[in-house]
């Protein structure tokens, strides 16, 4: 995960708006690494704390794996899907360190465009 916050001394940061932006491809190919340079240029305005993830992809990321799976060994699936909704909750929790504040209650609402982060 990488996080970007515009230079604001501390005492004079406001609580600005979060952007979380998470790789197309797929599932299968990409990296938030794919698109350099992209954060600076949204947080260089001062308005936007600029967010980029990471998830697993192709079958380690998706594959069913349940068929492995015992009740001393469970084994989750969705990996991928998992990380993308760990990364959203670290975000929630954490971003005001950042000087950011992370609003919508509900990803979708504010994501209509992103897939992973309507999937519950």
């Amino acid at each position: 995960m990488n996080v970007l916050s515009p230079a604001v001394p501390r005492r004079k940061r406001l609580s600005i708006s979060v952007m979380v932006f998470v790789h197309g491809g797929g599932y299968n190919t990409g990296s938030a690494q794919d698109f350099p340079g992209q954060g600076e240029g949204f947080v260089s305005s001062g308005r936007v704390v600029y967010v980029s993830l990471n998830y697993q992809l192709g079958a380690l990321g998706y594959l069913d794996f349940s068929r492995y799976s015992t009740p001393d060994r469970p084994i989750e699936n969705n990996l991928g899907l998992r990380d993308q909704v760990a990364a959203l909750e670290w975000v929630r929790a954490n971003i005001r360190s950042f000087g950011g504040t992370f609003l919508p209650e509900h990803p979708f609402d504010a994501f209509r465009d992103a897939a992973p982060t309507g999937y519950r």
